[in-house]
């Protein structure tokens, strides 16, 4: 009887024991390294490849910056293509063959052909748009942005393949307007028509083709957009979707954003319609932009005329919601989740690590010292306390360049 009595009480003796050295583990793990060299590695900015990690901690400064003039003159842009639709349904005219060119061509012409200033303007421009395509184009490439919560795939089309495509073609734009200064007024309207496309495509088997390939494209541009209008999913690259921002500031800036996205798929749905209907009917451009071909067929009838007018509308708000982003949005640009997807680290967009401010950058690996030291001292209880000495230091240089 006193044996199995016994036995039962072995195990939890037994427990005890493991608990005790689960404890004297836990103290272990916490109490500075013994004496030895060891380096434990740490994913790091210089652990990854320069298409990896997003935007390097010590540019970021500059990135905020030229990220904010270009913003200034996307919305420029589409601030003139906004008057330019609503002053081609009242019939007021607009210099250098802008009129009725709704476009950002006929953006460019519109301010090019402004009084004394318009050279100087276009030259500023240039630059704004220069700085756009370095911002989108250093995006695509280091994949900022890119969400520890997504695909690859998702992560590729929104990370990498739509800053690219978007600054190629702000890259077509700043090509323009350095052409426009050094041509005369005629051969500036004359470059920024489109003359026969795209019927002149239409008369092949393979320009047909690319006629619906563009169309397609204009197609899936009109769904970012609405999805954008709809969902919101813009607001996460904003500063007022952080829990302090003001609700009155938060909900005017996003009210914006949602319009100005709208308008913007609303062009797009028009250019892809416009396409879709020259595989039938041919349509030319004639001595307009082809943007602007498309906007002005919506003139021929009650109904387009009311859908031009809230077109113009819409993108002027756009514009302003672009230009509220110089402020606003967080540049670069941060993953929605606040995790980045290739080393799963927590973002906290628009600020900057001491890292970056002290400019020291190492091994970016957390080493012991070689003569960390414990010291164990026996307990009148049987056990033991593992004391770190006065001299044991830590020299953790995980830094992000």
């Amino acid at each position: 009887m006193f044996n199995s009595i016994k036995n039962k009480l072995r195990p939890k003796k037994k427990i005890v024991e493991d608990e005790e050295n689960g404890l004297s583990n836990k103290e272990q793990v916490i109490s500075p390294v013994p004496s030895s060299n060891l380096s434990i590695e740490a994913v790091s900015e210089r652990d990854l490849k320069f298409y990896e990690g997003g935007v390097r901690e010590r540019y970021k400064p500059l990135l905020k910056w030229v990220g904010r003039l270009g913003f200034t003159a996307k919305a420029v842009v589409y601030g003139c293509i906004g008057v330019l639709t609503l002053t081609n349904l009242s019939g007021a005219p607009t210099p250098n063959g802008s009129e009725g060119n709704e476009s950002p061509q006929g953006a460019f012409l519109l301010l090019g052909g402004i009084p004394k200033v318009g050279k100087s303007i276009l030259v500023v421009m240039a630059v704004g748009l220069c700085m756009y395509i370095f911002w989108r184009m250093w995006e695509a490439i280091t994949g900022q942005g890119s969400d520890a919560s997504f695909g690859k795939k998702k992560n590729f089309f929104r990370y990498r393949l739509s800053p690219f495509v978007s600054g190629c073609v702000y890259t077509a734009y700043a090509y323009y307007i350095f052409q426009m200064l050094f041509q005369t007024a005629e051969e500036q309207q004359f470059a920024a028509s489109s003359q026969e496309f795209p019927a002149s495509w239409t008369k092949t088997t393979l320009g047909s083709a690319g006629v619906g390939i563009i169309a397609i494209a204009f197609l899936i541009a009109f769904f970012t957009q609405i999805i954008n209008a709809i969902t919101g999913n813009f607001i996460r690259d904003l500063k007022t979707s952080e829990p302090d921002a003001r609700k009155w500031e938060a909900f005017l800036v996003h009210t914006l954003g949602r319009i100005g996205f709208a308008g913007r798929a609303m062009l797009f749905g028009t250019m892809s319609g416009f396409f879709w209907d020259s595989l039938a009917n041919r349509n030319e451009s004639g001595n307009k932009n082809m943007v602007a071909a498309a906007v002005g067929k919506l003139s021929t009838s009650g109904g387009g005329r009311f859908f031009m007018g809230l077109l113009g509308v819409c993108l002027v708000i756009y514009a302003v919601f672009a230009l509220s982003n110089v402020y606003y949005k967080y540049f670069p640009t941060p993953p929605p989740s606040r995790i980045s997807a290739f080393n799963n680290e927590e973002v906290k967009p628009g600020s900057i690590t001491s890292a970056s401010i002290s400019g020291s950058s190492s091994s970016g690996s957390i080493t012991a010292n070689a003569n960390d030291t414990t010291t164990t001292t026996p307990n009148v209880n049987g056990t033991t306390t593992t004391t770190p000495n006065v001299n044991d230091t830590t020299n953790a240089n995980d830094t992000r360049v």
